[in-house]
Order: structure tokens, then sequence, then C-alpha cells
């Protein structure tokens, strides 16, 4: 972390100092009074006092830069610490620090130094106690206010001498790498439920028309029409009597959950005002499959990496899973780079499994309907969302003539 040092001793001090020792020294040529030369001693070394003070405890004053990341919910508290190493032989006896945070938090326990909601950035300032030859931590507390990615930015490091004339600063841009990370809201979906297809899987389904001989659930008497192939010869010897074999009925069960973050319109790069509420149903949905144990992936027209590559969250399931994909969702904002529809939906042609359950989140315009249609036609089960002011809800993807509009 690159810190940038500056003294300033206010110029008009300075100004002061060496013209009044100026006076007093010529005065002194012709008095010859110690007094006087006292005053201009007692004068020169608070000057150099200062400014030996200020140069030296910058030295060896540093705020600790810890990689570490907090996540949370909106609306949850935490608790972050600005960690303070002094190492020098003079005491800090006063001085402050400042340092902005954008809107995706807010500190409770500190100040804003104003309030202006055009500013995307809120600047908090935090007073610093007496210190000496030691390490101090400074808690800010926090809650979290909306989906996001932030870290305090800007500090400076503000210490001032012990009268208050002169201050040094330790200023940073980049801000220390604790990190906090604020996931997305769930947002319910009215009609949720487990979407599957005919077919043969893996997912564990009483209903289904396939079985999958890997998979010996138990064993029944055998019947007449039972085929030969399914007799479970080994237990039929222990129970001397035919048994036959039942298996595991399985479906096929894979989401593809597809994030449309655009406007559908011609050549627009304009993020959907409904947003921040696609994101949210995704959020749900990757919930749901966790508890259901559903693989899913997620894809989005959003790049987040620096290979230039679509946001892609690999088929999987599980508590490690859920929390990567709700990192990634956590992580999308104004300033990524974002591929168009058309490039976007080109791309998932040649990777999407033609037996995919495809979810749907975004608008619904004649390009995204265009490319559904084509999918659907290739025998794919496909899912959008329909936005209501209330909630969400996910049906059956059905051409509509609004949309080719």
């Amino acid at each position: 972390m690159n810190w940038y040092k500056t003294v300033h001793i206010p110029t008009i001090f300075s100004r002061s100092i060496w013209l009044v020792s100026l006076l007093l020294f010529i005065e002194f040529i012709f008095i010859k009074s110690n007094i006087l030369f006292f005053c201009i001693f007692l004068l020169c070394s608070l000057y150099f006092f200062i400014y030996l003070y200020l140069n030296n405890i910058g030295k060896y004053i540093r705020i600790e830069d810890e990689k570490t990341t907090i996540r949370m919910f909106p609306n949850d508290e935490a608790t972050l610490y600005l960690k303070l190493h002094h190492k020098g032989i003079l005491p800090l006896l006063q001085g402050n620090v400042t340092f902005t945070c954008n809107n995706t938090i807010k500190c409770t326990n500190i100040p804003k130094l104003y309030d202006n909601v055009m500013v995307k950035r809120s600047p908090y300032k935090l007073p610093l106690t007496y210190q000496y030859k030691s390490s101090k931590s400074y808690p800010v507390n926090i809650v979290a206010n909306k989906r996001g990615v932030t870290r305090i930015r800007e500090i400076n490091l503000q210490i001032f001498d012990p009268f208050y004339i002169g201050t040094v600063s330790h200023y940073n841009t980049w801000g220390i790498g604790q990190e906090i990370l604020v996931y997305p809201e769930p947002k319910p979906l009215a009609n949720i439920q487990t979407f599957s297809k005919m077919r043969a899987g893996e997912q564990i389904y009483p209903h289904s028309l396939f079985e999958d001989v890997s998979r010996i659930r138990g064993a029944r008497e055998y019947a007449a029409n039972d085929p030969f192939s399914r007799i479970h010869w080994n237990l039929s010897a222990k129970n001397g009597q035919l048994m036959t074999k039942e298996y595991d009925k399985t479906v096929y069960h894979k989401w593809t959950i597809i994030l449309n973050v655009l406007k559908d319109r011609q050549m627009s790069f304009d993020l959907s005002e409904e947003m921040e509420d696609y994101i949210s149903y995704v959020a749900f949905i990757c919930q749901y499959a966790y508890k259901q144990n559903i693989p899913f992936e997620i894809y989005a027209n959003v790049v987040t990496n620096s290979n230039d590559s679509i946001f892609h969250l690999e088929p999987g399931t599980g508590g490690k899973h859920l929390s990567i994909a709700l990192e990634m969702l956590a992580r999308i904002n104004e300033g990524n780079y974002i591929k168009h529809i058309n490039h976007f939906f080109h791309s998932l042609d040649r990777r999407i499994d033609e037996d995919a359950i495809v979810l749907y989140f975004g608008d619904y315009g004649s390009t995204i309907a265009n490319y559904l249609a084509s999918w659907s036609r290739g025998g794919m089960s496909i899912f959008n969302v329909e936005n209501d002011e209330e909630y969400g809800y996910l049906q059956p993807f059905k051409l509509r003539s609004d949309a080719l509009a």
C-alpha cells in the first residue's frame, strides 16, 4: 500500500516566527538584553520542535493493511477495525483519520463530515486518542445498505503537533485491503417449484419413468412379468426364493440460469431498470436449488475478470457453490464491462446443453424472444421470470406477440 506523506506548517506561522525573530535580533544588537536573546531562542526552538516532531512521528506510524473479506446481507451489522501501529519515541497526542466508503454500507459510530445524497462515496472522520509505542484498534461499526462491494478508501491519517499548529498527513487513495461484500437480498418468486426434465439423470424422483440401474434401491419378491436380468441372485440364494432388484427412479436435474442486465433494445448498452430485481430473483433461485440439492450454473452478460469472458459459474451443488454464486452476483456493478445481448446469446448457443432446463432472468423484447424461441424449438425447457410490482413468478416460455413488435 503506497502512502504519500506531507508535512504542513502554516506559512503565516513560519513567516511570523522569522520576522519577529529578525526584529528581536536587530533590537538585541543595540540593546544587548538577555531577555531578547532568550525570546529569540524560544521562538526558533518552537519552530524547530514542531518541524522535527512532525517529521519524526510521521516515519513511525502506519495503518495496518489487512486483506480480509467481511460478508453480509442487507441490514446485517458488523465491525471492522482500523489498526494503527506506532513505533516512534514521540507520543501521538492528537490526530484523526478521514476516509470514504460508498453507499453500500453506512458507518453507525462515526459521524459523516457532510451529507450529500448526490455523492456516491460518504466521508467519515475518526478521532485518534493518545498513543505511545503501541498498536491500537479503532472499531468502525457498519450496517449493510444494499448489494455491492466496497472498501475503505481515500484514507488520510492526520497528526497534529502538541500546539495544534502544524500537521503531518499520510494519504492513500486505494485504501486498505479489508473488503466488505454485501450479498443481494433474495427476492421470493411466487410459484417456485422443482423444474425437471423427464429423461434419465442423477436426481432421484419417485414418479420418474427412468431408472438408474447403477443404483439398487432394494428388492422385492419375483413376479412372473419381471425381466430375468433383474433377478437379485445373491439375495435370492440367501432367502431361498427369487428376488427382483428395484432401482432408483431418476430425472435430469440441472438448472442453467441466464441473467441479462441490459435492456432489450437494438444496439443498447443501457442497464435494465429492473436489474436489481433480477439479481435478487437469481439469488433466491440459487438458495432454493441449494436446499433441494439441484445442480445449477449461471451465465450473465457481465465481464468480471481480465480474460474478457462472460460471467459463468460452472455447474455444482452445496454450500460452497452457493457462496460463490452469491459473491459473483454481489460483484456485478455499473463499472463492469457488459457484453451486448447478441454477442452474449450467440456465445450461449455454442455452450448450453440442448437438454438444459433454462431459467431466464432479464428484460424480454424481440431480440431475447427470438433466441429463446429458437432454443425452445430445439428441445430446451425454458422458463422466464415475470416481474410484478410486488413479486415475481416463473412461467414456461411462450412467444408473446408484443415481444416481436
